[in-house]
């Protein structure tokens, strides 16, 4: 399980970014890899952008309680 503290919203907020980044990139690689028909690296990718978007959820899970929107 996962703890999260921020003391502040803006760090909240930028690591919500940073996350999105890598969900943008990780989604990219893996329409790439299914483009491509390479299934085997497709679903290294796939794994990847759903822990992303998991990691993701939980930031804004600790938002919402925080009542930071």
């Amino acid at each position: 399980m996962m703890k999260l503290h921020y003391s502040n919203k803006s760090d909240l907020l930028d690591k919500l970014e940073a996350i999105k980044a890598d969900i943008a990139e990780a989604d990219q690689n893996y329409q790439h890899a299914f483009a491509r028909g390479d299934f085997n690296e497709c679903g290294t990718h796939r794994n990847t952008l759903s822990l992303h978007r998991r990691v993701f959820g939980a930031h804004k899970k600790y938002q919402i309680k925080k009542g930071w929107l």
